[in-house]
């Protein structure tokens, strides 16, 4: 995700760490006192994230289904592109 903790993909036989430099969907933003969720920046930025993360795998369900058109299909693989360009643009 770009953000957090690096994976350790070989522990415990080796101690090297990954972690990407693209982040492809959008790190979420924490707070902890009630003024904190009450502020506008806590929301905006975890809402236009949960928009983008729906925009991004809601519609794999639709290109993943067979019984949909193809066209339909090629709709939401295109929409699902945009989304992850947004995501990119945005937060990159």
């Amino acid at each position: 995700m770009g953000a957090g903790p690096p994976v350790r993909p070989f522990a415990p036989l080796s101690d090297r760490a990954f972690l990407a430099q693209l982040r492809l969907v959008p790190i979420a933003y924490y707070t902890t006192t009630a003024a904190g969720y009450r502020s506008a920046a806590y929301w905006i930025p975890n809402a236009l994230a949960a928009s983008l993360e729906v925009v991004l795998l809601a519609p794999w369900f639709s290109v993943l289904a067979p019984a949909q058109p193809a066209h339909a299909r090629a709709m939401a693989a295109c929409v699902s592109l945009a989304g992850g360009l947004a995501t990119i643009a945005l937060f990159n």
